[in-house]
């Protein structure tokens, strides 16, 4: 999440690309000071997060209509409420699922942290016996 983040405040801040109209007199406006629009972070987020559920926790078929249609729905909220144009949450949703595979290719299971943490302790522990043993006994 931090990853997305940083990336669509960068984008926003190349692109910078102002809100809807019927946006900047909105009392909200006055408390959140978002000017700009493109990409919608809510829509990347929503996009990357669905990618990681249906990848990693989504095992029925209902379980998948149910994350879709989460992404989908809070993707629509930003058009209904006017906070976005149609392109920045397209974008915003294609730019979350392309995230999650930056994610993918840096995501440890649990049983590959565990054999690496009891690998590297093995490693450390055969280490110490070693010495344990080398260690000249004049006395």
């Amino acid at each position: 999440l931090i990853l997305d983040l940083l990336l669509v405040r960068g984008v926003k801040m190349l692109v910078r690309r102002r809100t809807p109209v019927q946006n900047r007199s909105d009392i909200l406006s006055a408390f959140f000071v978002e000017r700009y629009s493109f990409p919608s972070g809510h829509a990347s987020r929503a996009g990357m997060c669905a990618r990681f559920f249906l990848t990693q926790l989504a095992d029925t078929a209902s379980m998948r209509v149910l994350v879709v249609s989460w992404a989908v729905l809070v993707s629509l909220s930003r058009l209904l409420l006017a906070r976005h144009y149609v392109t920045d949450v397209g974008f915003g949703l294609a730019m979350g699922y392309c995230q999650y595979s930056v994610v993918e290719r840096f995501w440890v299971t649990w049983d590959c942290l565990h054999d690496l943490l009891f690998i590297q302790l093995r490693e450390s522990l055969d280490q110490a016996y070693d010495r344990l043993w080398m260690v000249d006994w004049k006395h």
